[in-house]
């Protein structure tokens, strides 16, 4: 075999290993595109509805089932919750022209006078209640600022959770809330501007204590009935703020 048929053989040779590396190459694209087709799309939103639990792996103190936009909620009779049983009427001034207005069972709950707010302790054994009450905020902080400082003496340095503007309970009413823990005992409060009942120092704040879930819910049971009702409104039909 002179060299000039070797050479073409060789050539030939080459060019075939080429064509089948090719080939193969090919078929392997071909392969991943069809199974790439078969798996359904992720559309934007359901990408969106993958991210949007506002509590996400930030709670660690199980509140999923306790928050819920108030058209959501399946109990609500009228401006808030039907209240408790046994339950009395409270009224909170906010200003001149609108109150908060809530229903505490008496017999489970006392009452205190704070500076500017009452306090109602859980009568039960351990350490729970509710307090309703007002706080300034600094006019160049806002209520976010506020929010994250406000626990700070209750947790004794533990850490604070905020979530963001949420209902208080299950009512019509919201706030900006933040949470923590500190020795067993969850504490957790819901801070709203007045600043729409033209006051842009003050923040109206609900906390609330607990120590179980049984006083935990409880408790829920008197934030469910809030509502904010406004000299305008029909006395049986409060601002749904």
């Amino acid at each position: 075999m002179n060299k000039i048929l070797k050479n073409i053989i060789m050539i030939f040779t080459l060019l075939c290993v080429i064509f089948v590396i090719v080939f193969c190459v090919e078929l392997f694209l071909l392969n991943r595109d069809s199974e790439d087709t078969s798996k359904p799309a992720l559309s934007n939103n359901d990408a969106e509805d993958s991210s949007d639990d506002p509590l996400g792996e930030d709670d660690p103190f199980g509140f999923d089932d306790l928050f819920s936009d108030p058209g959501d909620s399946g109990n609500l009779t009228g401006p808030g919750a039907a209240p408790p049983i046994n339950a009395t009427r409270q009224s909170f001034l906010l200003s001149q022209d609108a109150e908060l207005i809530f229903y505490v069972d008496m017999e489970l709950f006392g009452i205190e006078e704070l500076g500017s707010g009452w306090y109602f302790p859980y009568l039960a054994d351990g350490n729970a209640g509710l307090e309703v009450n007002f706080t300034f905020i600094q006019p160049q902080a806002g209520i976010a600022a506020l929010a994250d400082n406000f626990l700070y003496n209750y947790l004794d340095g533990e850490e604070t959770i905020i979530q963001g503007e949420q209902a208080i309970g299950r009512s019509p009413v919201r706030g900006v809330f933040v949470t923590g823990e500190n020795a067993g005992e969850t504490y957790s409060a819901w801070l709203r501007s007045l600043s729409d009942f033209g006051s842009e120092t003050l923040a109206l704040v609900v906390r609330i204590n607990y120590e179980t879930d049984a006083q935990r819910d409880i408790i829920y049971s008197i934030l469910d009935t809030m509502y904010i009702n406004t000299q305008t409104d029909d006395p049986e039909n409060g601002d749904d703020d």
